[in-house]
């Protein structure tokens, strides 16, 4: 998929990070959206890699995590690189209001 079409790109990271959030923290949009939304929609290693656990979060729990579950499983993480980004996104999206909300959704 290197189209924008067929990703997020053309939306940038930063509404990817408040479509996280948004399934983080609205527990209804989360059951609406799960099941369609691909991982390959996300343009960045790190977006990527936090949909995926809470992917397999879902999988295992049948439930979305936590925004802590998230960190305590990125805490293992053994690309630091990686680590410190997933750690910027968690931080951003403690911090930031979801002010456009309908839009990302």
């Amino acid at each position: 998929m290197n189209s924008n079409k067929d990703n997020f790109s053309a939306y940038g990271t930063h509404f990817q990070t408040k479509l996280l959030q948004s399934l983080l923290l609205d527990v209804k949009f989360f059951d609406r959206i799960f099941d369609i939304l691909e991982l390959e929609f996300f343009d960045s290693k790190t977006h990527k890699w936090i949909y995926e656990q809470i992917q397999k979060y879902f999988e295992k729990y049948k439930s979305p995590p936590t925004i802590d579950s998230l960190e305590m499983i990125a805490q293992s993480l053994p690309d630091d690189l990686l680590k410190n980004q997933a750690f910027e996104i968690f931080r951003t999206i403690k911090k930031a209001k979801v002010n456009d909300v309908t839009f990302i959704k």
